[in-house]
């Protein structure tokens, strides 16, 4: 699970210290879970879908046009 750096959480909540973080990520919706030092954890493909990065479901494949009308 590759998650947000510390720089990001920073800069998407506003704040530093990281209990405020994990407060407010929480009270905006997000999964966050809690490394031993306190630090929250926020998968970044789940940060991607809910500001709407990423439609839920779908892969960010490219997929190939469908050229059967074409024949």
């Amino acid at each position: 699970m590759i998650c947000l750096s510390r720089e990001e959480l920073e800069q998407v909540t506003g704040r530093q210290k990281f209990s405020a973080q994990f407060r407010w990520l929480r009270m905006q919706g997000f999964n966050v879970l809690r490394r031993a030092d306190g630090m929250p954890l926020v998968a970044r493909s789940h940060f991607e879908q809910m500001m709407g990065c990423v439609m839920p479901g779908k892969k960010n494949a490219t997929q190939e046009p469908d050229f059967t009308s074409l024949i």
